[in-house]
């Protein structure tokens, strides 16, 4: 016998329906807020971050890279604070507050005076009331990545990201690794394992012909 039609029943569903996604819309807009302020609060501090380093920059030898990208934009900080709040279970505003790379340096330096450039430019940094809070040095070999990558905080408790390059470990970090990334990134490793794994070797392979600086391994 059929299941007779309940128009109650169907227009309770139909009012869940429409609250649930309308809640779900008005989430979404209070997120977004979020990130936009966060985004506008980095925009504050950032033309004086830029400054220092600038100077920094030009009174070690080196220069700063992509400026143009030194601050992240909205839809990729939205993006990856919703891959944080499902990987971590935690709330949206505790996962945008533990981005640090918002607002992001590159500085390039020469690699035959690599090493001692850092340690001047760390000096620089510190005089200046900046400390550096965190290093990962990935200049070795077998490696899908080769650069240093930092975490600097102000006196104010600010942080954003410093990385230091080669002008060929930057060069590949941008162009032929980047494209290689990509297609790494979106790989489900449960499905395209194959590829996955051909994808990470191109990648090793590519950033074995970036020279590793004497006495890189200082920096740590």
């Amino acid at each position: 016998m059929a299941k007779q039609f309940d128009r109650e029943e169907v227009e309770e569903k139909l009012i869940a329906k429409i609250t649930n996604s309308k809640y779900n819309n008005i989430k979404e807009i209070n997120y977004r807020s979020l990130v936009e302020n966060r985004i506008e609060y980095f925009k504050g501090i950032e033309p004086n971050v830029t400054k220092t380093l600038d100077i920094i920059a030009k009174n070690t030898g080196g220069e700063l890279a992509g400026l143009d990208f030194k601050l992240k934009n909205s839809e990729s900080l939205y993006r990856k604070v919703k891959d944080d709040v499902k990987e971590k279970n935690i709330t949206f505003s505790n996962a945008l507050y533990e981005v640090n790379d918002i607002l992001r340096y590159t500085l390039v330096q020469n690699e035959n005076n690599f090493t001692d450039t850092y340690f001047l430019v760390k000096k620089f940094l510190e005089k200046q009331g900046y400390s550096i809070m965190r290093v990962k040095n990935t200049f070795k070999n077998n490696v899908t990545y080769k650069g240093i990558n930092t975490l600097v905080k102000d006196d104010k408790g600010n942080i954003f990201e410093l990385q230091f390059h080669t002008h060929k470990s930057l060069h590949i970090k941008e162009n032929e690794l980047h494209e290689l990334y990509e297609k790494q990134r979106v790989l489900d490793f449960s499905i395209d394992d194959v590829l996955y794994k051909k994808l990470i070797q191109k990648m090793i392979n590519l950033s074995n012909t970036i020279n590793i600086p004497k006495g890189v391994e200082r920096i740590r």
